[in-house]
Parts: structure tokens; C-alpha cells; sequence
């Protein structure tokens, strides 16, 4: 990837956060991950070019911040992660999520999911 691409993670879970980290390292070399919450996300979440939620760690004030990010970027791409334990279905398709991938996910599959996007996206424009 010749551009950076900026991934925006809606997430409380420190550990999730990480692992994405070191996924898109080893396999997106040209990502950067930036979890809402912190100054530099909100910042640069006009110019994401995806957004990844973690749906089992939304509480009330992140859905309030991904329905304000939303409104902002409507036609933003979203993956959206949810337990195999948790019936969050609903909630994912509320989000308009493009891809939904249960948790514990396979890296391959994020990782060609988050590809697949990121090229249609490309491809759009």
C-alpha cells in the first residue's frame, strides 16, 4: 500500500486493541489503527478510510460517539466484531456494518476482509 491507510477502532478492549496493532503490522504495513476515545482518532477520523467496532464493548457513550461518527462519514466501510457468546447480530446490522466476523477471529480473515474493503473502496472512487 502505497498511502497510509487510517483504521479507526470503536473499542473499550485494551487487548483487542493491541492484537489489531500487531496484526496489521505484520500484514498492512501502510496501517495505521487509531481507537476513538483518544485525540488523535477523533481528529483523523475525518480522513478514515475504515472503521473496525468491537460491539460487545459499546457502552452508552460509544454508541453516542458512533452514531455522531456516522453522521460525519456516512458512507464509511465498518467491520464489525462481536462474541460467539453474545447474540449482537442486531446490533451489528444496526450499524450498517459491511462485514461482521466473530470473535475469536481468524487473522487471515480480517485481514482479506479488510483488503476486500479498502480495494472496492478504492475502486469506487
Amino acid at each position: 500500500m502505497a498511502k497510509t491507510v487510517h483504521i479507526v477502532l470503536l473499542s473499550t478492549d485494551s487487548v483487542l486493541e493491541e492484537t489489531l496493532r500487531l496484526i496489521l503490522r505484520e500484514h498492512l504495513p501502510g496501517a495505521r489503527l487509531l481507537r476513538i476515545g483518544t485525540l488523535p482518532a477523533k481528529k483523523a477520523f475525518h480522513s478514515a478510510d475504515l472503521l473496525i467496532i468491537d460491539t460487545d464493548s459499546l457502552e452508552a457513550q460509544e454508541l453516542r460517539e458512533l452514531t455522531f461518527l456516522q453522521k460525519l462519514q456516512p458512507n464509511l466501510p465498518i467491520i464489525a466484531l462481536e462474541s460467539i457468546q453474545r447474540n449482537s447480530a442486531a446490533q451489528s446490522e444496526t450499524f450498517f456494518a459491511k462485514i461482521t466476523l466473530q470473535k475469536p477471529f481468524d487473522n487471515r480473515l480480517l485481514i482479506s476482509a479488510i483488503k476486500n474493503i479498502l480495494e472496492s473502496d478504492s475502486a469506487a472512487h
